[in-house]
């Protein structure tokens, strides 16, 4: 199991006004399944993360289905994970709202108090499945 953290305690960052230091909790993650990029195209990698701050634990399915043709072809995933002490709902994420986000309560608005991230995880592939032996290659992480 790989594992990652973004610590926020001493994070410092540049703003308009010179360098300041972000306080607030820390979210680790932990790869629960993969990420693993199949020769059918389909990609898979779940995602547990704990927090230090309230409701610590949640998990992340990052897929991508398998291409319905012999195709080649790229793509990405990005997310963004934030720590906030109002209810989400009250600021526009919904289940569903993002399908990639599949169970998740996601939105493709970034509210305006949501604070700075703090973490980011990508995922990206390239396949081709157009040849006798398909290939699916890319890299995960935070």
């Amino acid at each position: 199991m790989r594992a990652e953290s973004a610590h926020e305690l001493e994070r410092p960052f540049a703003t308009g006004l010179g360098w300041t230091r972000v306080l607030g909790p820390t979210i680790t993650t932990g790869d629960d399944i993969g990420p693993v990029w199949n020769p059918d195209g389909s990609f898979g990698w779940e995602v547990g993360f704990k927090t230090n701050g309230r409701n610590g634990t949640t998990n992340d399915k990052f897929h991508r289905p398998t291409p319905r043709i012999a195709v080649k072809g790229q793509w990405s995933i990005l997310a963004t994970c934030y720590f906030t002490l109002t209810d989400p709902v009250e600021q526009g994420f919904r289940t569903g709202a993002v399908p990639e986000a599949q169970s998740l309560q996601a939105t493709r608005q970034k509210p305006p108090s949501l604070g700075v991230p703090r973490l980011v995880r990508y995922a990206q592939g390239r396949f081709d499945l157009t040849g006798a032996a398909p290939v699916h290659t890319g890299s995960a992480g935070p």
